[in-house]
């Protein structure tokens, strides 16, 4: 995998955030992924993307920790998007 930058841009995330969406069983909307990604606190990210509105860094860093960490094997990475393997967890002491 190649180095992928601290966040991905708006656009990729939107991309990923639609293929989670349509990846679920049934389907779920943008505004149910968003919520997973931010952990509950922000349930509008992706429709506000997909709406043409911004969002800040701490949101899309947030946004491309959570894809990388929680991708499913059985899910395609598009090959335009630039990926990183996840962040090592810290083993309880």
């Amino acid at each position: 995998m190649t180095p992928a930058p601290l966040f991905l841009t708006p656009a990729q995330l939107l991309r990923l955030a639609k293929i989670v969406a349509e990846a679920q069983r049934p389907p779920i909307t943008l505004d149910t992924v968003s919520r997973w990604v931010s952990g509950g606190r922000n349930s509008t990210m992706f429709s506000r993307l997909e709406r043409g509105y911004g969002c800040n860094t701490n949101s899309l860093a947030r946004a491309t920790a959570w894809m990388v960490e929680n991708w499913s094997p059985h899910w395609v990475w598009p090959a335009d998007i630039p990926r990183c393997e996840p962040e090592p967890r810290c083993a309880a002491e």
